[in-house]
């Protein structure tokens, strides 16, 4: 990350406590976007954010289409 993005408009790289992980965040913008990478030491199918992920995916294609959007709208 540090190699190919710190050049970047708010480069930033830190560790958080979670639960005893302590992930790692890189966060970046570039035009009118930003970008957040996160990773942990442990495999991503027992990540929460890959969790959270698939449990949202599955809610989104349970409700349907005009559901979706209002989430989007509303994020």
């Amino acid at each position: 990350m540090i190699e190919n993005f710190s050049n970047k408009k708010d480069f930033k790289v830190y560790t958080i406590k979670q639960n005893g992980i302590n992930p790692t965040l890189a966060g970046f913008k570039t035009g009118n976007l930003l970008f957040e990478v996160f990773s942990q030491n442990i495999p991503t199918e027992k990540q929460n954010t890959y969790r959270h992920i698939i449990i949202e995916n599955k809610i989104l294609k349970e409700k349907g289409y005009k559901f979706k959007q209002n989430v989007k709208h509303r994020k």
